[in-house]
């Protein structure tokens, strides 16, 4: 397969997440909270923005199942905003926060992990009421093991500028396989 040279992201994978089926609501502040060890995810910090905005919100029940598309950033860009047109427009790419943190908790106990837990960002976009955000998840050391520090803006703000490298997780549009 070749990749489109002017194409700012290089498709990867699509990812199938499977995970216990669950009715009650996911509480983001119950699970994105500092140093709960909860699960495979660690939680280091939380950034103005992340805390401000999501801590104290409900979303639904996460399905059981459903699909998320991996790219790695084949270049810089200063905010999000080209992301999103590459992968569809706004209505396409928006996860649930119960989405990621079950992707973040799956990734964390497999030997082949799609999240990076180096240097470079983990991009998930996330939409709750109609507005998609950006969120970053950075590696950062935590004992002998690494803990997740937890960043969001809008996705046209600059304070989250996207690097070379940086891994992008979406919503797939597949979603005829998703029950």
């Amino acid at each position: 397969m070749t990749q489109d040279r002017s194409a700012l992201l290089l498709h990867v994978k699509e990812v199938e997440i499977r995970t216990t089926p669950s009715q009650d609501p996911f509480t983001i502040g119950d699970y994105f909270e500092r140093n709960t060890g909860r699960e495979s995810v660690k939680i280091f910090g939380l950034g103005d923005f992340f805390r401000s905005r999501f801590l104290g919100l409900v979303e639904q029940p996460t399905p059981s199942l459903f699909l998320i598309n991996y790219h790695t950033l084949t270049r810089c860009c200063e905010h999000g905003g080209p992301i999103i047109t590459e992968l569809g427009g706004e209505d396409k790419p928006g996860l649930s926060f119960g989405e990621v943190w079950r992707f973040m908790m799956i990734d964390g106990y497999t030997s082949h992990r799609l999240m990076s837990h180096t240097h470079q960002a983990n991009i998930f976009f996330v939409r709750i009421d109609g507005i998609i955000y950006m969120i970053h998840a950075r590696a950062q050391p935590f004992g002998s093991s690494h803990a997740w520090f937890m960043d969001a803006d809008f996705v046209d703000g600059v304070t989250n500028v996207c690097n070379d490298g940086d891994r992008v997780f979406s919503r797939s549009q597949k979603t005829s396989l998703i029950v």
